[in-house]
């Protein structure tokens, strides 16, 4: 063996760097790949989820303007649709009178790759249309064309240093050193990027093994970033974007935990639904722009002037709802009467004053979330026939 490494002293050398540089490839490479991979299918799986909660979202939102043929309530929605760059065109079909309802359609969209979504407009658990909405990917393929550059950078650099390191090897200090960078290289190809490797050496080796760990660790920040991307796009997927608060969707999460956590371990709580009075007349008489300005700071005096644990979130159009753990029926409509002299005394762009109608009502085992809001619901909507501005309370469970 020892004559052998004599003789091929120098093809074993040239041998080591062709391997060294071929690890490299493949290690960077797959874990770029693999990585990539991963984080574009995750992308596309939170993009289908998307696309179908903002469909149903609309299909559910459609239910009362087809019910009630009203297409001008169900544009003040659509409003909303437009500014979502994703969305190419939505085609609303109102299968009671057999005919289209709205159609919006944006060709400036239509490009990248288009998805179709479709969802059943129900109201009273009868179906009554159909909505579809089709998307375009043109933002995930911007984000994709942005990881793949920052990852290429990531690697073009990490294989560059080690490119410039890789010097003749002697053959009494590579060995040893070698087997150790197999090993971490390995990890590396493994996407096991756990683990440090702490490298004292200051043979080429060393320096090949000190880049593996300057390439593990720019990978983990670069996954660090993606996961506070990917965050962010949680968080807008469960938050309505014209104020901030809490998007229906997120409010029935909420509702549904509270309800949880009230039948295993006799948790208490009480809801809250507000209607902005009138709030069609500000959009008519001031337009949307003036309604939108309404809606943003109502939902600010919401937030500022509830309990840090109340939950509040936007219920669809000018509805809004306060989740209100721990609260009883008493305490939650001095909270209501609060807000609504809060919103009475408060100064709006425009419009300056506005008031609210809100109905209240405490849950109470065993009735279901959809007699919970049926119950508040029918508080609010007693609040707005007795003359609006006023708190109405439902104390009365309906029959389970």
């Amino acid at each position: 063996m020892g004559s052998f490494f004599k003789l091929k002293h120098h093809s074993i050398k040239i041998t080591i760097i062709l391997g060294i540089l071929l690890a490299l490839l493949c290690s960077f490479g797959g874990a770029g790949l693999y990585v990539i991979s991963a984080l574009e299918k995750k992308l596309y799986q939170e993009f289908a989820l998307e696309r179908s909660q903002l469909t149903e979202k609309i299909a559910a939102a459609m239910a009362e303007p087809i019910y009630f043929l009203s297409p001008n309530n169900a544009g003040l929605v659509l409003t909303l649709i437009k500014q979502d760059p994703s969305i190419v065109s939505v085609d609303i079909y109102d299968s009671l009178n057999d005919m289209p309802f709205i159609n919006i359609d944006i060709p400036e969209r239509k490009s990248g790759m288009l998805f179709t979504n479709l969802a059943d407009v129900s109201y009273d658990d009868n179906n009554i249309g159909v909505v579809k909405v089709v998307f375009n990917n043109i933002r995930q393929q911007k984000e994709m064309k942005n990881k793949r550059e920052l990852m290429l950078k990531v690697f073009g650099y990490t294989f560059a240093v080690n490119l410039i390191i890789m010097f003749p090897l002697v053959h009494f200090i590579i060995f040893k050193p070698l087997n150790r960078l197999a090993y971490q290289a390995k990890n590396f190809q493994d996407n096991e990027l756990d683990r440090a490797f702490r490298w004292r050496e200051n043979s080429e080796i060393g320096l090949v093994g000190r880049s593996f760990e300057l390439a593990r660790t720019a990978i983990l920040s670069l996954i660090a970033k993606l996961r506070q991307s990917n965050d962010k796009l949680a968080k807008a997927a469960v938050t309505d974007k014209l104020t901030g608060l809490f998007n229906r969707h997120k409010a029935d999460a909420v509702l549904e935990t509270e309800i949880n956590r009230a039948r295993r371990y006799g948790n208490i709580f009480s809801v809250i639904l507000i209607d902005i009075d009138h709030f069609k007349l500000v959009n008519d008489k001031f337009g949307h722009q003036t309604g939108d300005l309404v809606l943003s700071l109502f939902a600010k005096l919401l937030i500022q002037h509830t309990r840090r644990n109340d939950q509040v979130a936007r219920w669809g159009g000018e509805e809004f709802i306060i989740v209100c753990p721990e609260t009883d029926l008493r305490e939650c409509n001095q909270l209501a009467e609060k807000l609504r002299n809060t919103v009475e005394d408060a100064d709006f762009p425009i419009v300056r004053k506005q008031t609210a109608s809100f109905g209240v009502a405490a849950f109470t085992v065993p009735e279901s979330l959809a007699q919970l809001i049926s119950r508040v619901d029918a508080a609010l909507y007693q609040a707005k026939k007795d003359g609006r501005n006023r708190v109405v309370q439902n104390p009365f469970t309906n029959t389970p």
